[in-house]
């Protein structure tokens, strides 16, 4: 949609406008729905709070968009792909999570996906083809 439609703007000033735009009906959703469970933040939650608006939300959101907006659509699609082969090694390093045969499963899956696109034509079939 955005090389349909591209709007004139800097990356970062993009970012900025779609993630207010964005927030105002989460933020006022979270406010209409979860008042009575509000608290002020101690240390660790506001630490995870900043990080994921400067980080997970800021950051990652404008590298998608100059990543969307620089390189052909397929090169961004393919991209995309790895998120969760990250996600479950970088679980493993950081959280200590034990994934299970599903996730191992699924994260193939992926990854013969990948490899579907980028190996030349033919050279899968040649893999599970008997000799």
């Amino acid at each position: 949609m955005m090389r349909r439609y591209p709007v004139n703007l800097p990356v970062a000033s993009l970012t900025a406008w779609q993630l207010l735009v964005g927030g105002i009906p989460i933020y006022a959703g979270a406010l209409a729905f979860e008042m009575h469970r509000l608290q002020p933040l101690t240390l660790w939650p506001a630490v995870a709070v900043a990080y994921n608006v400067f980080i997970a939300f800021i950051f990652c959101q404008w590298a998608w968009i100059k990543i969307a907006t620089t390189v052909p659509v397929g090169v961004s699609s393919l991209s995309t792909l790895m998120i969760p082969v990250v996600g479950v090694f970088s679980g493993m390093l950081v959280l200590s999570e034990q994934p299970h045969w599903q996730d191992f499963a699924a994260l193939g899956l992926v990854l013969l996906a990948l490899a579907t696109v980028m190996l030349p034509p033919g050279s899968i079939h040649a893999l599970f083809s008997k000799r």
